[in-house]
């Protein structure tokens, strides 16, 4: 019996140290998926910290494009501007020059 003793320890001994290497194992999987949850969710985080980046270049892309659209639309309407009034100093020119045609004939016929 002393024999059958020692076995039931030795095999209760055994059992403890494989459950003890079980949990080891049980825990360092935990720990290794932990580690690479952690991983993944840094990854995401640069991810989205990556577009947001992307996002406001766009948006400043985008402004500076408005800024230089607005500015040609100025310079477009202010040459519209100087060809209108290119064109009515023309016409006054043109009616200056024909009044005083005008006013010459009408000295000639009256001398």
């Amino acid at each position: 019996t002393a024999c059958f003793m020692r076995t039931v320890s030795a095999v209760k001994e055994k059992e403890k140290k494989i459950a003890d290497e079980l949990q080891l194992q049980r825990l360092l999987k935990e720990e290794k998926l932990e580690r690479e949850r952690n991983e993944v969710a840094g990854k995401e985080k640069d991810a989205r910290a990556e577009v947001e980046r992307e996002n406001a270049r766009e948006r400043a892309d985008m402004q500076a494009d408005a800024k230089v659209m607005k500015i040609e639309i100025s310079v477009l309407q202010q040459k519209k501007l100087a060809q209108e009034y290119e064109a009515v100093r023309e016409i006054h020119l043109t009616e200056l020059i024909r009044m005083e045609h005008s006013e010459e004939e009408s000295r000639r016929q009256i001398e």
